[in-house]
């Protein structure tokens, strides 16, 4: 398979479609929840949504860590986000899944927001020399 110059495919990045797959595969589990429909799938659409959404909006505030560490950033700032949403619901009494994922929905949102709020660093410039002294 030939690409033309310029043009990305997903299939030359699995990274990228290892992405894709995720976000179709947690969107799909908040519209299951939040519309109410009982299917097999949907505590299983709706963990990965759970775990994934929260993640993946505070990696995306951290572009210049490494992989590695936004993974383990993301990861973290999930169960937090999943922990703190809990345990807020259940003291106000208004648990329920369809709430839990409305109120994750709407951290991840913000978080996005936010991302898109800051300004982008500027890429650092290669030295054109060895170190100054």
């Amino acid at each position: 398979m030939t690409l033309e110059p310029g043009m990305t495919h997903l299939l030359t990045r699995p990274r990228h479609a290892l992405y894709a797959a995720v976000l179709v595969a947690g969107g799909a589990g908040a519209v299951l929840t939040l519309a109410g429909f009982e299917t097999a799938a949907r505590p299983l659409l709706t963990l990965v949504f759970l775990a994934a959404a929260p993640g993946a909006a505070a990696a995306g505030l951290l572009p210049g860590w490494t992989v590695l560490s936004r993974v383990v950033v993301g990861l973290t700032s999930a169960i937090v986000v999943n922990i703190l949403v809990a345990q807020l619901m259940l003291m106000m009494g208004a648990w329920s899944p369809r709430n839990g994922v409305a109120a994750v929905a709407v951290v991840s949102g913000g978080l996005l927001l936010l991302r898109l709020a800051l300004p982008r660093p500027e890429p650092a410039e290669p030295s054109k020399g060895g170190p100054e002294r």
